[in-house]
């Protein structure tokens, strides 16, 4: 699957093609347009559980997954609020703990689950007990709410992130 992100800054837009029998799993609500080939439909992704704990964190219940039914095809995809988005490869070795409305979309091999934090953080981070956990392997679109600012650690280092 081949992407393109469009206009990077405050009014960022996610292009992507697909082949036929490809797809792409989309946060609700943030397909923008798409080829009539495109097939859309609902999907809890994991189970009526999966779909309350994403609930918890302050995710949506259901996902839209967009599939190519024929042919070549497009689906743009945009974000619930202003600001960047950025494609990280997971290769299945690690997870992302991402904030509420940080996950846009992914591929296949994607998956989308709730974390618990602990009673400090759960008070203190302002993010609340649930967070949001990604992994698995594959392409992850990541959103926020702003720039995005990457920050490459070593193994075993950590850093303390406050989002505000």
């Amino acid at each position: 699957m081949k992407y393109d992100v469009l206009y990077e800054g405050a009014f960022a837009m996610l292009k992507v093609y697909l082949d036929p029998g490809e797809s792409v799993k989309a946060e609700m609500g943030a397909m923008v347009a798409m080829s009539p080939n495109v097939e859309l439909k609902g999907t809890a992704d994991g189970g009526v559980m999966r779909g309350l704990g994403r609930m918890l964190s302050g995710e949506k219940f259901f996902f839209q997954e967009l599939r190519a039914i024929r042919g070549q095809s497009e689906v743009l995809l945009s974000p619930g609020s202003l600001g960047d988005i950025q494609a990280i490869e997971l290769d299945g070795s690690y997870k992302l703990l991402v904030q509420k409305d940080g996950f846009l979309a992914g591929t296949e091999g994607i998956q989308v689950n709730t974390k618990m934090q602990n009673l400090t953080r759960g008070l203190f981070s302002g993010e609340g007990f649930f967070i949001v956990e990604i992994s698995g392997r594959g392409t992850v679109f990541l959103s926020s709410f702003g720039a995005i600012h990457a920050i490459n650690l070593a193994p075993g280092e950590e850093m303390i992130i406050d989002n505000g």
